[in-house]
């Protein structure tokens, strides 16, 4: 019984990836930001204060820093 197959061993680019995600989220939370301004929403502002500050855009943006 012959298993054959093959695989690349190549470095993959997920730059565009992470610049798509990071604009989505920016983008996401500047519309959160201008309805919560707009409504008076503080469930929207904490919202995006959380996205902004807290966790995910921190995230997404970590493996830049290294």
């Amino acid at each position: 019984m012959e298993h054959n197959h093959s695989h690349s061993h190549q470095s993959i680019n997920y730059n565009k990836a992470f610049i798509i995600g990071i604009t989505l989220n920016v983008i996401y939370i500047l519309v959160e930001v201008f309805y919560g301004l707009m409504i008076n929403s503080m469930a929207l502002l904490a919202d995006a204060g959380h996205i902004c500050g807290l966790s995910d855009q921190r995230f997404i943006l970590m493996p830049f820093q290294s």
